[in-house]
């Protein structure tokens, strides 16, 4: 018997932005429709935490829905849109960085710098029924940090989240998806689930500190996006997942060989 599956999406800027990380309001808008369109409904990731409880038994057609980097246009172009239906998400905020811009690594040179959202902007959201969860504190890889300070990235975060904003915190999202099982640990420690990067639908038995997410990035054509949700073809989900796996090894053994320069 085939498991379920359910999807984990990630977002990023909802903006005109350049690069990966930038989807225009107007395909985003368009890739809600679809999902309503298809009989689903958005969440939080705090409220997928049952369905993986219960290990896959729903009643309903349920996606999570999740914001990476706490970009200030969340408030502006993809609230308005999950509020008139209904809809909730997560966001996840790197917390020193907020009410700057995403100015954190050089992945970001000759791309647009974007403004985060303020803190008061994220109170508000958290009192409107947006789930905030942890980006670590300075969007900082944590694999490469000693162990003290990626201790402090991960639990120092949701304690600043939640001081701030009186919301609780319950769900983290590592940068670039970097974590070791020991710093999983860790995570558990203090938070209910965890979101990764590999590409891939999350099962109930998936581990709840690197669960598997879909980069919405890929699906920007929006009869790509129909056929995976009514699963009529996984050649171009399979294509992408092939060339998001080489790209993660290609990742990973750059970052050996320069990790003692």
């Amino acid at each position: 018997m085939k498991k379920p599956e359910i999807n984990i999406l990630t977002y990023h800027s909802i903006s005109e932005g350049d690069g990966p990380t930038c989807i225009s309001p107007r395909v985003f808008r368009e890739q809600l429709d679809i999902l309503e369109a298809c009989g689903y409904k958005a969440v939080s990731l705090l409220e997928l935490n049952g369905w993986f409880e219960r290990k896959g038994e729903t009643s309903s057609r349920l996606v999570a829905l999740t914001f990476d980097d706490g970009y200030a246009d969340f408030a502006t172009e993809a609230f308005p849109a999950l509020r008139a239906r209904g809809w909730s998400a997560t966001v996840f905020l790197p917390v020193a960085k907020i009410g700057g811009v995403n100015d954190w690594d050089s992945l970001h040179l000759g791309a647009s710098l974007l403004p985060l959202m303020t803190w008061d902007a994220a109170a508000d959201l958290g009192r409107q029924g947006i789930e905030l969860g942890s980006h670590a504190m300075n969007h900082a890889r944590l694999t490469r940090l000693p162990y003290r300070m990626a201790r402090e990235e991960i639990a120092g975060s949701k304690r600043s989240i939640e001081s701030i904003t009186g919301c609780r915190v319950t769900s983290f999202a590592a940068p670039y998806g970097s974590t070791t099982r020991k710093l999983r640990e860790e995570i558990k420690n203090s938070y209910r689930l965890a979101v990764g990067t590999r590409l891939a639908q999350a099962q109930p038995d998936s581990d709840p500190y690197d669960l598997p997410r879909i980069e919405m990035f890929y699906f920007q054509n929006p009869r790509h996006w129909r056929d995976y949700l009514e699963g009529r073809s996984k050649i171009y989900f399979n294509f992408r997942k092939a060339l998001r796996a080489l790209r993660n090894i290609s990742i990973t053994n750059w970052l050996e060989r320069t990790k003692d320069r």
